[in-house]
C-alpha cells in the first residue's frame, strides 16, 4: 500500500479506538485486535497521538496522530509527508505507513524526549549539533524524486512566506469576553503586527547565511534521545521545510526554556552560543568536505557572523510562534493556553528586537 495514497478513513478524536483498528488492519494485519494495547501521548500541542503495540512490547509500536483542529491552515500535510519520506531515506525519520483523512500512521522513534536540564548537557547538546548537521547537510544531489527536488531545493527558505500566510489569518476578534479583552490589550494590533513584519523582511532580505532542510520546530519534546544507542533523532516533521540555517538554531535555543512552563532566562547566553555554533561549523565543514580530504579550520570570524544571524533570528523565532499561538488559540481545542504563550512570545520578540539591527562586522549595513 502507498502511503501517499490517503486511506478513506477518518477517526473519531473522542472515539479513537475503532478507527484506529482500521487503520492497523492495513498496516499490521497479522495483530489480533484483543492484543493490542493504547497509549495515549499528551506532550504536543498540536495534534492527538497514540501509540498501538502488542502485549506489552514496545519494540514494535505505531504511531497514529489526528491531526489538530484546522491546523490544515498551519501545516501542508503533503509536504510533511515529502519530507518524512526523504528523512526515513536517510535514516533520519521514522517510516510513513499510511495517510488517512485525518491523520497519519508511522514508526515509532525509539526513546524519549529531553528536558530542560539535559538539553545543556555536553554530550547531548553535542548529539544534537550532529543530527542539526547531518540534516542541514542533504544535498539535491541525495534525491532521486522529482516532487521531492522540485519541493525542497529552490533556495527558497520558507520563514517570511510562512509569516506572511500566518498573519493573513489571526483572529479579528474573539467570541469569549474575556479572551477578547486580553487580546485587545495585550497583542499588538494588526497593522502594528504587519509592521514588524515588513521591518523583519527588511533585516533578512540579504541574509548570507546557508539556506538548507531546516526541521523549524525543535522543541525539546522534538528530540529524542535513545540511551540503548547513546543517539538522538528528530521527530515531528510538519514545519520542515528549506531554510535559514541560523534560523533552525536560533529556533532551537529559544527551545531551552521549554513550553509548559516557558522560562526565557534559560536560554543560551553568548559563551555557551559561540561553542555551540563553532562545533556546529566544524562539523559543517567536515561533512560538506569530500571523504578524507582535509577542511579548513573555522575562525573567530565566521563563529561571529553566524553568531550575530542567530540571535537576529531569536527575535523571528520569537515573532513566528507569537503569531501562530493566535490562530491556535482561536482554532484549537487542545487544553493549552494558547493565548498566553503567543503573549509571552511576542512580548519576547519586543524584548530582544534591537538585535535585529546589530552590525556584521565589516559592514555598514544595519541589517
Amino acid at each position: 500500500m502507498s502511503p501517499r495514497a490517503v486511506v478513506p478513513i477518518s477517526i473519531n478524536p473522542n472515539d479513537y479506538k475503532d478507527g484506529i483498528y482500521d487503520i492497523l488492519k492495513l498496516v499490521r494485519p497479522s495483530w489480533q485486535q484483543d492484543s493490542i494495547l493504547f497509549k495515549v501521548f499528551s506532550e504536543g500541542i498540536t495534534n492527538q497521538l497514540v501509540g498501538c503495540y502488542q502485549n506489552d512490547s514496545r519494540s514494535d509500536m505505531v504511531l497514529v496522530r489526528l491531526y489538530g483542529k484546522n491546523t490544515e491552515l498551519l501545516i501542508d500535510r503533503k509536504l510533511e509527508y515529502l519530507s518524512m519520506n526523504l528523512l526515513h531515506s536517510k535514516g533520519m525519520a521514522p517510516e510513513v505507513y499510511c495517510c488517512f483523512s485525518n491523520g497519519m500512521c508511522y514508526g515509532y522513534q525509539q526513546g524519549r524526549p529531553i528536558n530542560v536540564h539535559e538539553v545543556c548537557d555536553p554530550k547531548i547538546s553535542g548529539l544534537i549539533t550532529q543530527e542539526m548537521v547531518r540534516l542541514h547537510s542533504i544535498k539535491a544531489t541525495d534525491v532521486d524524486d522529482f516532487q521531492t527536488y522540485n519541493v525542497f531545493f529552490k533556495g527558497e527558505p520558507i520563514l517570511l512566506k510562512k509569516m506572511k500566510n500566518m498573519l493573513q489569518i489571526i483572529p479579528n476578534k474573539f467570541e469569549d469576553s474575556q479572551t477578547q479583552q486580553r487580546y485587545a490589550s495585550e497583542i499588538l494590533g494588526k497593522i502594528k503586527l504587519w509592521d514588524e513584519f515588513n521591518g523583519l523582511c527588511k533585516v533578512f532580505e540579504n541574509c548570507d547565511v546557508p539556506i538548507a532542510i531546516c526541521h523549524n520546530d525543535l522543541l525539546l519534546n522534538n528530540i529524542i534521545y535513545n540511551a540503548k544507542t547513546d543517539s538522538v533523532s528528530f521527530i515531528d516533521f510538519e514545519y520542515t521545510n528549506e531554510n535559514y540555517v541560523a534560523y533552525d538554531i536560533a529556533n532551537h535555543f529559544c527551545e531551552y526554556a521549554g513550553v509548559d512552563e516557558a522560562d526565557f532566562s534559560r536560554c543560551p547566553n553568548e559563551a555557551y552560543q559561540l561553542k555551540w555554533i563553532k562545533n556546529y561549523l566544524e562539523l559543517y565543514k567536515k561533512m560538506a568536505s569530500p571523504e578524507g580530504s582535509k577542511t579548513d579550520a573555522v575562525t573567530d570570524e565566521e563563529v561571529r557572523h553566524m553568531y550575530i544571524w542567530v540571535n537576529k533570528f531569536f527575535a523571528a523565532s520569537h515573532f513566528f510562534w507569537g503569531i501562530w499561538s493566535l490562530i491556535q488559540a482561536y482554532n484549537s481545542v487542545i487544553e493549552f493556553d494558547f493565548l498566553s504563550y503567543g503573549i509571552l512570545r511576542l512580548n519576547e520578540y519586543l524584548r530582544c528586537k534591537d538585535s535585529l539591527y546589530v552590525q556584521l562586522p565589516n559592514s555598514n549595513n544595519p541589517s
